[in-house]
């Protein structure tokens, strides 16, 4: 990174911080510990970080086929979302956000049966 683009991230930084919501200490912990399932997910399938957003996407599915409520899914989701910002790594949200809008109406009490 060139020094100039390291003083314009600096300054940028400097003027969005007040505006971008942090967690406080105690969430903080919580979606690392998300996080942190996630990790030992992707290892145990022999995958290194930072993997895909589809990849993501299928420990969410997976995690709804064991039996998950939605709440504890959107949780996972927001920490593994916590965790990438953490590590400064991209995430595509997209699979991700395909994956939550299908369990959710998956999941949803008035969903109409074919």
């Amino acid at each position: 990174m060139q020094s100039h683009e390291r003083e314009i991230i600096a300054t940028v930084d400097a003027i969005l911080f007040p505006w971008i919501s942090h967690p406080n200490p105690v969430e903080q912990r919580a979606l690392l510990k998300c996080y942190e399932r996630f990790v030992e997910w992707v290892a145990s399938r022999g995958l290194r970080l930072p993997v895909s957003g589809h990849v993501v996407a299928a420990h969410l599915l997976e995690l709804a086929t064991n039996g998950a409520a939605l709440p504890t899914i959107n949780r996972a989701a927001e920490g593994i979302a916590f965790g990438y910002s953490a590590h400064k790594s991209y995430l595509d949200h997209e699979p991700v956000r395909a994956a939550l809008v299908l369990l959710e109406a998956q999941t949803s009490p008035s969903r109409v049966l074919n």
